[in-house]
């Protein structure tokens, strides 16, 4: 076999190949509307025109090797050039950051400079999708908790966009919103891990990454403290509602729980409880893991109806715990989520219920309970 007849073959290889992940990439994105797919189309497209039909080359390669080809040079050079400027392109925004920021009183934007350049991070590779929950508190506070079923409303449509829009690039979350809703939130998300956390330091005034590693050592000590527990159950019979604490940025005392009329408690505490004190992702998916397992267990073991969740921790770890809880709503009692709000006679003045079938409504402690 001639020379020319193995560069044909070789050419009828590269052009199948090409067409084979042509046709896997759209049948993978169904879609593709990006500037580095079109790119890389284009690029292939013009690779594939530079030669000339392909009756032309097998004339050439097994019939008559003096036959004179046309192929477009230019074309063939222009298309590698564009097909690599596209491949490169693809790689660079495979590191885009979509950030869900949850406002709370006070609207701290990633994108700003100053931000950025905390994080370290181009102001390029980086969308951001927000959700102000307190401007509908604001606009009635007298109606302020009735207005909860109308920010589960937007919160669930937010999110799911927010994945939907996020599904090729890396996720990150922050928030000071009110921990019930932040929670509710989290449930939305489903089997869709955040990757980045993105975590406002008190003491530094700067926000910090809490960053998934790309690799899990299973043999890495662990660097952060054990979650510690409390229970308080075991000669506790025929109960149906029980609280649950859990102390990561201050601890909940006893006196703050006084208007759930001494139900039983289980509590969840980390020994250092301060501001910041989740600072490793590996810690926030473990915490969030074992405040849920605890749920699923005290049901099972108790025949646990409700439960009271009372938090004080960071958004990180309220996010994750209503993914969970969101994952595998069947398996859980009824989870009432509550705000903290320092007053004499009510703590926690409203709870968000997080999933079954009375997900979204409010629990009201100001005037006694009822249900929203």
């Amino acid at each position: 076999m001639g020379g020319r007849q193995i560069i044909v073959i070789l050419v009828a290889i590269m052009s199948i190949i090409i067409l084979y992940l042509v046709y896997k990439w759209i049948n993978d994105r169904k879609k593709s509307n990006n500037l580095s797919d079109t790119l890389i189309l284009t690029g292939i497209g013009l690779i594939t025109n530079s030669f000339s039909g392909w009756f032309e080359l097998l004339y050439q390669g097994f019939i008559d090797p003096e036959y004179v080809v046309s192929n477009n040079i230019l074309s063939l050079v222009t298309g590698f050039v564009i097909l690599s400027l596209g491949i490169w392109s693809k790689s660079y925004f495979r590191k885009r950051l979509y950030v869900m920021n949850m406002f709370g009183p006070s609207k701290k934007r990633i994108r700003d400079r100053l931000v950025l350049k905390e994080l370290g991070y181009d102001d390029l590779i980086i969308t951001e999708r927000e959700i102000d929950v307190v401007r509908m508190h604001e606009s009635d506070k007298r109606n302020m908790y009735l207005s909860l079923k109308a920010i589960q409303d937007e919160i669930e449509e937010k999110v799911k966009t927010y994945i939907d829009e996020s599904k090729e690039t890396q996720r990150a979350f922050t928030g000071m919103s009110p921990i019930p809703i932040t929670c509710l939130a989290g449930t939305y998300f489903l089997q869709h891990e955040v990757n980045i956390y993105l975590e406002y330091d008190r003491n530094d005034k700067m926000y910090k990454k809490i960053k998934k590693e790309k690799y899990f050592n299973q043999n890495k000590c662990r660097s952060y403290e054990e979650l510690k527990r409390i229970d308080s159950l075991e000669s506790v019979k025929d109960i149906s509602e029980i609280i649950i604490s859990i102390s990561t940025t201050s601890k909940i005392q006893l006196n703050d729980m006084r208007q759930f009329e001494n139900l039983p408690v289980l509590s969840f505490y980390s020994e250092s409880s301060q501001d910041n004190s989740l600072y490793n992702y590996d810690q926030i998916m473990e915490y969030a893991t074992t405040v849920c397992n605890s749920i699923e267990e005290v049901k099972e073991s108790h025949n646990i109806q409700r439960i009271h969740l009372l938090i004080a921790s960071q958004s990180a770890l309220v996010l994750e715990i209503g993914r969970l809880i969101g994952m595998n709503e069947n398996r859980y009692p009824e989870v009432v989520v509550y705000h903290y709000k320092h007053s004499d006679t009510f703590s926690y003045p409203y709870g968000l219920i997080v999933n079954g079938k009375n997900k979204g409504q409010a629990m009201i402690y100001e005037k006694g309970e009822q249900n929203v």
